[in-house]
């Protein structure tokens, strides 16, 4: 499908079924860090709306808020990450253990 025809709807939808009916997380990754914080600012706003919590893990992310995205992420306060190859497979580990 071409830009703007809806593709991401579809996995927004399911990531906000999962977070409210299963109370789990998904990861979002995006080839660039521009991507990331655009879809961040929509995503933000809509599932906000919800009750989600939506954050952004990139190489731009300090130290202190990746900590706090990742705990987020294991106590089931982070519904939404979205991310970049880059620093997922760098932080794959802590991806896998914050389940």
């Amino acid at each position: 499908m071409a830009t703007g025809r809806g593709k991401s709807l579809i996995f927004y939808i399911h990531a906000a079924r999962e977070a409210i009916l299963e109370g789990a997380a998904s990861v979002f990754v995006y080839p660039l860090r521009a991507l990331v914080a655009d879809q961040a600012f929509h995503l933000q706003k809509t599932l906000g709306a919800l009750g989600l919590a939506t954050e952004v893990l990139t190489g731009e992310t300090d130290a202190a808020d990746r900590d706090a995205v990742f705990a987020g992420l294991a106590d089931g306060a982070v519904d939404v990450v979205l991310t970049t190859p880059e620093f997922l497979a760098i932080h794959s580990a802590r991806f896998a253990s914050a389940a």
